[in-house]
């Protein structure tokens, strides 16, 4: 009962966090290793369980996604793909191989999150038009990485968003959800098709990431971006520790 209630709280943080920034996955993937899940199945259950929350915020913002139908399109076809191909990747790779580059990941994932708008700055300002190609194609690579790992994925989404010319944050975050919700249904698919998943830890996932995941859209004009900001980031160079004195020391 502990462990189900510990979980389905990380999962309500995580479905938060998804539907304003993305990056729950910093929350859940530790929660489901400091329960005794192995670290690849960890990952795969932790992308499975999140799919729900990815649906509820979608509903939560389905007025703005139905204002923005021509790129709807062009992500379904983008995220399906790229988010089989990475989450094939989990089937194919060695458990021992994963170990050591979690701790990679997740620390890419942090300094991601910390780092998005100084990177936005950095690039330099959108394009007045919408670059297709540019879209197309990056919205493809970053399926594959959210199907193979995902933490993180939010701010590659905003930043690719903005480099594409889409300018308002709002619409970008909505298609950030949208992209977010079809790369994870297919990659879901996969998943369970394959076998990877912890069955008896995804019901409190699941269920937190679904309530997390509406609050989060629903409020997500009315939360202090700089205290979500810190704490994020605060826990995944913690997790990042932790997890590189686990594979090498």
């Amino acid at each position: 009962m502990l462990t189900a209630l510990a979980l389905f709280l990380a999962a309500c943080l995580a479905g938060v966090v998804n539907a304003l920034a993305g990056g729950g996955l910093l929350f859940t993937f530790p929660a489901l290793v400091a329960v005794g899940v192995p670290p690849l199945l960890a990952n795969a259950t932790a992308n499975i369980a999140s799919w729900p929350g990815y649906v509820s915020a979608a509903v939560a913002m389905r007025r703005e996604l139905g204002q923005h139908r021509r790129w709807l399109r062009l992500l379904l076809i983008t995220g399906v793909t790229g988010g089989i191909t990475g989450a094939a990747l989990l089937k194919v790779i060695s458990p021992g191989f994963f170990s050591y580059l979690v701790p990679w990941l997740l620390l890419l994932a942090t300094l991601l999150f910390w780092q998005g708008k100084a990177l936005l700055a950095w690039l330099g300002h959108a394009p007045h038009q919408v670059n297709h190609p540019l879209l197309r194609a990056g919205s493809w690579l970053i399926g594959v990485y959210g199907g193979f790992f995902g933490g993180g994925m939010g701010v590659m989404m905003m930043t690719l968003f903005s480099l594409s010319g889409i300018p308002s944050l709002l619409t970008q975050n909505a298609l950030k959800i949208f992209l977010s919700l079809v790369l994870n249904t297919a990659s879901v698919i996969v998943l369970l098709a394959t076998g990877l998943a912890a069955w008896e830890h995804l019901p409190p996932l699941a269920l937190g990431y679904l309530l997390g995941g509406y609050a989060g859209g629903r409020v997500m004009n009315h939360i202090p971006q700089h205290w979500l900001r810190r704490g994020v980031v605060g826990f995944g160079l913690l997790m990042s520790g932790v997890f590189f004195w686990r594979a090498y020391v």
